[in-house]
């Protein structure tokens, strides 16, 4: 009974921590699964820093161990990468944009792999061997 009890506490004190809020700060916290919100509160008022103090939250490396210890065992995993992504954006943390390198990397693999199908066609006809059941397979699989 004594964990329900301390839930309750943290979700009867969350709207007063969230009241001494700047409106940015209260806007993420509010976007927030109540697993996270439960741990930041918690973490934040027991750390160094104020409920309000962005920076302070953001460069105490100390009270980042700990809300991510929390967030990873209370939090699903989307629950926690949502956490992670809002917060870090709450931080100004820069933006990795890694598509293009994907993108460029599908072609080249898509690319590669088509000469290699193109190869084995070839083969198979120069040489006059027949085509088998995995050639089937590699040609319906190359022409979707």
């Amino acid at each position: 009974m004594r964990p329900f009890g301390y839930i309750i506490a943290c979700l009867l004190a969350l709207p007063l921590a969230v009241a001494g809020l700047s409106k940015e700060a209260s806007e993420v916290l509010g976007k927030l699964p109540n697993c996270a919100s439960k741990c930041l509160v918690d973490n934040i008022l027991k750390s160094t820093c104020g409920l309000d103090d962005i920076k302070c939250s953001c460069t105490n490396a100390p009270l980042l161990a700990q809300l991510e210890k929390c967030v990873l065992a209370d939090c699903t995993v989307p629950e926690a990468l949502f956490t992670q992504n809002t917060t870090q954006t709450l931080c100004g943390a820069p933006i990795t944009d890694n598509r293009t390198f994907f993108v460029r990397l599908n072609d080249i693999m898509g690319t590669i792999s088509g000469i290699f199908c193109l190869i084995r066609f070839l083969t198979k006809f120069w040489f006059k061997v027949p085509l088998g059941m995995d050639d089937h397979c590699v040609y319906f699989n190359c022409t979707i």
